[in-house]
């Protein structure tokens, strides 16, 4: 008896997908949506997590947190849709279904990967940092080696995904991921609904019925970074800015402006609040003004009385949304640079109490080295795009108002990338010609590296020298339109810039002459006789001295006084001026730690609360360079300035406790 055979069993072809391997659409979203949630967002607030909590209160961090967790949303249902776009695209011409899910999974997938290994070395770089006690620079070989190991890691993970069984663990350590990272996502969204973060909001337009009284338009101009050692606008030797040394000559122009501090967050706040750091507590690299002085600021005082108010700048640690002023201004533009960290910090200031934007910048940092890569040789930042926005702003339907503008320009910040009208002017060609040829941002240097600090330097005043002709022109555009004559102009500079004394940038512990020290132009309306000024005068003098002018009530709690009867030629006292790097003062605690300097006449003491025996005394009129410590050949003189500070500084802690009892 013949027995059948059975029919052969169908081999089902290798195009086949799996069980359990493949991801649907939604599973895409949800799980890489649960790794951001749950790894990349706890791992990008530890590293921020000691910065936070000195200007921030636990709910401030928590709302941060949750916030970010939605927003992390976007980007991966952005990839989960191309993903799916994708795989039926590739089925649609013929690719077989498991390849098209692998190529799809990768897509979503892979992005969200990097940024978690990114953070994850990142965390152990700064580990690194703090264990050491260095300041570990980042050479040009190894941001290239970012850009390289991101390319790598896409190979490798492609590699790896197309093992069936690797990929098949890794799914479903995916799909493991979506409950937890869900559970998160509701729990983030019920805290924002309960307390909800602030939008980004603008001043109405001014009441017409207080614009009867005519007052001048008010233009404030300030250049990041400029130094008034380089600028040298004061002077009657020549200068590398001309334009500004002959604006200079019919304004009145101050020898010794001190900044507040010596780097843009509380030295814009100053500028805005006439306060000191030690008064509006914006003193780390994103806090925000302490909130009973988000509208102690000069634009609310003039958009009360009537005035336009707008303000636009290219640094986004200079906007208004920055440090929570944004209210006052009826237009608060961030115009962002050509960076791909610019915009994606830009487009986050919609919440403008929020510390997101610093939060994404940490977890985006490798963007860094690929802006790096693609702006070699030409500067991000473009001072001509940046100043034309006061004639825009000037020119808005004023409907009899006068407007207050201030445009705030990042050049000459680094990076020292001039334009072609003045690059290789000081430094020839064949040095320093990229941006990956220059050291980092705000680092101590061996004195053994001061030859190349010091062509740094020469970059550094053909940024100023460009800088100059972009404000030339501006300046040529308001004469032409009649409008310089009739304003009140003032130029001035957030912080300045060291090239010297172990310290390239600014930021940090430093507060000697090149770092704090700053330009300042006054030109009152049809002034045309210049004057200049040599006594001390501080940054937080500036608001107090406009709302005197115009004859406008003063700012009720200003650390600075007016010092506009020296605009008009007549003379004033001259009093002790105080600037202050506070990074690691919390604004909760009492105050004890920071570095902190007075000036007085031509006598500069500067003292380290945590080491005040170590104080440094200096007579700037014989010793411009502060390379001769007079401390203990003048005790009587050191005695004086000590308990000067001491006792302002008792004065500001007892307004810290205030002001951080009514923020809570």
């Amino acid at each position: 008896m013949t027995r059948k055979r059975a029919p052969d069993t169908a081999v089902p072809p290798q195009s086949t997908v799996s069980p359990g391997i493949e991801l649907g659409p939604w599973e895409r979203w949800l799980s890489s949506w649960a790794i951001l949630a749950l790894l990349v967002v706890p791992l990008a607030v530890l590293q921020q997590i000691d910065a936070l909590l000195v200007f921030a209160t636990p709910l401030d961090v928590l709302r941060d947190v949750a916030l970010l967790t939605l927003l992390c949303g976007l980007p991966t249902a952005l990839l989960a849709l191309l993903g799916a776009v994708l795989q039926r695209m590739l089925n649609a011409g013929g690719m077989p279904g498991a390849r098209s899910s692998l190529i799809a999974d990768g897509l979503v997938l892979a992005p969200t990967l990097w940024v978690l290994l990114w953070q994850l070395s990142r965390i152990g770089w700064l580990w690194l940092k703090q264990a050491t006690g260095h300041e570990l620079v980042v050479s040009p070989g190894m941001r290239y080696a970012v850009m390289a190991g991101f390319v790598i890691a896409l190979l490798l993970g492609w590699r790896l995904l197309s093992r069936a069984q690797l990929r098949r663990r890794l799914v479903e350590h995916a799909r493991a991921l979506r409950w937890p990272g869900l559970a998160l996502i509701t729990s983030a969204a019920a805290l924002l609904a309960v307390s909800p973060p602030q939008w980004v909001v603008a001043a109405p337009s001014p009441d017409a019925a207080k614009t009867e009284v005519h007052r001048p338009d008010v233009i404030l101009i300030t250049l990041d970074a400029l130094s008034a050692i380089d600028a040298d606008i004061c002077s009657d030797t020549p200068s590398l800015m001309p334009q500004l040394q002959a604006l200079a000559r019919q304004s009145t122009c101050y020898t010794r402006l001190y900044a507040s501090s010596n780097f843009t967050t509380p030295t814009t706040s100053s500028l805005e609040t006439g306060t000191l750091p030690w008064t509006h507590l914006a003193t780390q690299i994103s806090a925000k003004v302490a909130p009973p002085f988000q509208r102690h600021t000069l634009a609310q005082a003039l958009h009360d009385s009537g005035y336009r108010t707008y303000t636009s700048t290219d640094n986004q640690l200079a906007s208004v949304r920055q440090r929570g002023t944004q209210s006052a201004y009826m237009q608060h533009a961030i115009s962002p640079s050509d960076l791909l960290r610019d915009r994606f910090r830009a487009a986050l200031t919609l919440w403008p109490q929020s510390s997101v934007p610093m939060l994404v910048d940490s977890a985006l940092s490798f963007l860094g080295a690929f802006d790096m890569l693609w702006h070699a040789q030409t500067s991000p930042f473009d001072s001509d795009r940046m100043l034309a926005r006061v004639h825009g702003f000037l020119n808005e339907p004023a409907q009899g108002s006068p407007a207050y503008v201030w445009v705030h320009s990042m050049p000459p910040h680094s990076p020292y990338l001039p334009p072609p009208s003045t690059k290789y002017r000081l430094l020839p060609r064949g040095e320093l010609d990229r941006w990956s040829d220059f050291m980092g941002d705000n680092v101590p240097y061996a004195p053994e590296l001061q030859p190349r600090v010091d062509k740094h330097r020469l970059r550094y005043q053909e940024s100023i020298m460009a800088t100059d002709e972009a404000v030339g022109r501006l300046l040529a555009e308001l004469q032409r339109a009649g409008r310089l004559d009739k304003a009140l102009l003032i130029i001035s500079a957030d912080h300045g810039e060291s090239f010297e004394k172990g310290f390239l940038g600014h930021a940090g512990p430093k507060l000697h002459e090149a770092v704090v020290r700053v330009p300042l132009i006054v030109k009152l309306p049809g002034q045309t006789l210049g004057r200049v000024e040599t006594m001390p005068v501080s940054q937080a003098d500036i608001a107090p001295s406009v709302l005197d002018l115009l004859g406008l009530p003063p700012l009720p709690a200003a650390d600075g006084r007016s010092i506009a009867a020296s605009w008009k030629g007549w003379a004033i006292d001259s009093q002790p001026v105080f600037t202050m790097s506070m990074e690691r003062q919390s604004r909760f605690a009492a105050l004890k730690v920071g570095h902190f300097a007075v000036i007085d006449g031509s006598y500069k003491l500067i003292v380290d609360l945590q080491r005040p025996h170590a104080a440094r005394l200096y007579d700037l009129a014989a010793d411009p360079g502060e390379n001769d410590d007079l401390a203990a050949r003048e005790p009587a003189k050191l005695q004086r300035l000590q308990e000067l500070l001491l006792s302002r500084l008792a004065q500001a802690e007892i307004r810290r406790r205030q002001t951080t009892h009514t923020s809570r």
